[in-house]
């Protein structure tokens, strides 16, 4: 596993990497399922075990769905509770980059983590990047650049704070609050 988080509901998820590129869901009672992917990797948006994920390291959870940092593939994808996978922005053909814009042409360089505020901004860490980029009405933008590879997000949205962890440092971001 490398990363984690509980859903309102209760329920947890988990990103697996290693021998599994896959999201995993634990129900309040301890049933384990897997939610999308399994163990080939890949790139493909689709439903449950035919979604294919290259190193899905980063989860949280959106106001519409669970978003995935998913490292090798440089892309950010959103996964509903039926298990439907579909890109947001970068990955597959367009590989690796630094490139703001529309989400069509968007580039991320193996995002490793991802924050979601309650209007649907998703906020991305990239650890080759070595940046903090947004995703908000359908265009990305840099936020911050960092002085090393970004490691964690956390975003404290009553305050209006996200807090990025990058190899010996913790940055402080003011950001909009809901």
């Amino acid at each position: 596993p490398t990363s984690i988080v509980v859903a309102k509901d209760g329920t947890t998820f988990v990103t697996e990497v290693g021998g599994r590129s896959r999201i995993s869901s634990i129900s309040a009672d301890g049933r384990l399922t897997t939610l999308a992917g399994n163990a080939a990797a890949g790139f493909v948006d689709g439903r449950g075990a035919a979604a294919r994920f290259s190193k899905p390291v980063g989860i949280a959870e959106g106001p519409d769905g669970l978003y995935v940092a998913d490292l090798v593939n440089h892309s950010i994808r959103r996964i509903d509770r039926q298990g439907n996978v579909t890109t947001i922005a970068g990955g597959g053909p367009m590989g690796a980059g630094h490139i703001d814009g529309e989400l069509a042409v968007a580039r991320f360089n193996r995002p490793s983590r991802v924050a979601v505020a309650s209007d649907g901004t998703i906020y991305v860490g990239e650890s080759a990047g070595k940046c903090v980029r947004v995703i908000h009405e359908g265009v990305v933008t840099t936020l911050h650049r960092c002085r090393g590879e970004v490691s964690d997000l956390l975003l404290d949205e009553p305050n209006g704070v996200l807090y990025a962890a990058f190899d010996h440092g913790l940055l402080t971001i003011t950001v909009p609050t809901p």
